[in-house]
């Protein structure tokens, strides 16, 4: 069934302009567009990218902190970059995640192998800050409070101050 249709592009009868295998000549106006003046973009990190850079400067600051002092559940010396920060409360816990007194440095072996080595960090926990400041930070541990992204940046900003390279 052939139609009466005539092509505005072609002028064949037969076919619409929207079937046409001819493209019609674009004019040089159109060809020819001013370039657009685009502002550079700035990428802003998620949360999660910048808690993961918190922890990762937090991490320095705290084995660069501990230096010297050895691990803290077995007290064997290793250079700050062999050592990790190890978590009293655990990271899961986000009101204590960054907070110096429940963070200290400690060795792979203690940390990981013995999954904190738990009975000799209480001993020091103790025995350093007192039953009652353990007690402090537990609590504080189990809480609700809520840490903003400025807060993360601010904080990012603060260690990379104290953080020697």
């Amino acid at each position: 069934m052939q139609t009466n249709k005539v092509c505005s592009i072609c002028g064949a009868l037969g076919h619409s302009k929207f079937y046409c295998k001819s493209k019609p000549i674009k004019s040089i106006a159109k060809v020819r567009k001013k370039p657009r003046l685009v502002k550079p973009r700035t990428k802003t990190k998620s949360r999660s990218q910048l808690v993961k850079e918190l922890d990762s400067v937090f991490s320095k600051y705290i084995r660069q902190r501990d230096e010297g002092n050895g691990c803290i559940t077995c007290g064997d010396v290793k250079p700050w970059k062999e050592m990790q920060n190890c978590h009293f409360y655990t990271r899961g816990r986000i009101p204590t995640r960054w907070d110096e007194v429940n963070c200290h440095s400690g060795c792979y072996r203690c940390n990981v192998i013995l999954k904190g080595n738990y009975i000799n960090y209480t001993r020091y926990m103790i025995d350093r800050f007192g039953r009652d400041a353990v007690d402090e930070l537990e609590t504080k541990s189990m809480s609700n409070i809520k840490i903003t992204t400025e807060e993360i940046r601010d904080m990012i900003e603060t260690y990379k101050k104290k953080v020697t390279k």
